[in-house]
């Protein structure tokens, strides 16, 4: 588990004898990853349809069970805010939702936490979507988006909360997260590679993102004039260059990694992907120069040292490696 990103959604449901009511009531929980957290009616309708699922083959008590659920928890983590959100539901009856902070308050749950709610129940499901790297016990996995229009909507909520993707923190080998280095990247990423379609998160995500008018959120979180960056924001212009490498499209790639280092030479992430390209093209004393460059501009991360180790190793240096 990722513990910046917290655990898989927890869900808790009560069920009831319709026709002996002598039968005691039977608590049960899963984990579940997957499903649309962007509101308290997604989250009921979710637990609605376990109802339906009761007599499925195999179901929790077998064909023509008289069990009928008559109430459920939901909760997810908003690993942006650092909260845990819940929506108590009763059938038939009121949903209720709330906030607990980690003092254990409740508090009122609004828009913009809901908004990364679901951003951090989606990054959960793409980062934890490999069995063999990720399991706990009763874990129920959901296709995140079953068709496009599914997908627009992933796709748009990520990029709403871009600008805010540092706030999750990065793994363990970066050591300060950035614009291009944390776990909504990693998981945007992860989700179009995954399927080959570098292009697409090329064209349609980042192209936009690196080369949008640098205000809003971004200026604030970047004391320096939009202007600095000559209309084209090197960091996230870095990824931009590594989705079109992966698609197959040298020649655009190049294009963004000029016009990034032109803008802003001193862009560890821009001179890591650089120092990477020439690499793979055998081009060593080229690439030895960007990594040393690299590591200058950022000595404290881990993988500027890596890169150059890589480089070094490839040009038979064993002695620098």
């Amino acid at each position: 588990m990722i513990r910046e990103l917290g655990p898989p959604d927890l869900c808790h449901i009560v069920k009831i004898h319709s026709s002996n009511r002598t039968e005691p009531d039977i608590g049960s929980y899963h984990h579940v990853l997957g499903v649309d957290t962007s509101s308290s009616a997604s989250l009921a309708a979710y637990i609605n349809s376990l109802q339906y699922s009761l007599n499925d083959k195999p179901g929790w008590f077998g064909p023509g069970n008289n069990w009928k659920i008559a109430s459920g928890t939901y909760c997810t983590y908003n690993a942006f805010s650092k909260l845990d959100l819940r929506v108590q539901i009763k059938i038939p009856g009121g949903v209720d939702a709330y906030a607990i902070n980690v003092q254990g308050e409740r508090q009122d749950v609004t828009e913009e936490l809901w908004t990364e709610c679901h951003v951090s129940g989606i990054l959960r499901a793409i980062l934890y979507s490999n069995p063999a790297e990720y399991s706990v016990t009763g874990l129920r996995r959901l296709t995140l988006a079953a068709n496009l229009r599914e997908e627009a909507r992933v796709v748009e909520a990520l990029m709403e909360q871009f600008w805010n993707g540092w706030r999750l923190g990065s793994n363990a080998e970066t050591q300060v997260a950035s614009h291009s280095r944390n776990y909504l990247v990693d998981g945007l990423m992860a989700y179009f590679a995954g399927q080959g379609r570098y292009n697409d998160c090329a064209g349609e995500i980042l192209s936009p993102l690196a080369y949008a008018p640098l205000g809003g959120r971004q200026q604030q979180a970047d004391s320096r004039s939009s202007l600095d960056f000559k209309g084209i924001d090197p960091n996230v212009a870095a990824l931009l260059a590594e989705a079109y490498m992966g698609g197959d499209q040298e020649v655009q790639g190049v294009r963004v990694m000029h016009q990034a280092l032109k803008a802003k030479p001193s862009c560890y992430p821009m001179l890591y992907t650089q120092a990477e390209f020439l690499r793979l093209k055998k081009q060593h004393k080229a690439a030895c120069k960007i990594a040393l460059m690299a590591v200058k501009y950022a000595p404290s991360e881990f993988h500027a040292w890596a890169k150059l180790t890589e480089v070094y190793i490839d040009d038979n240096d064993f002695q620098n490696a």
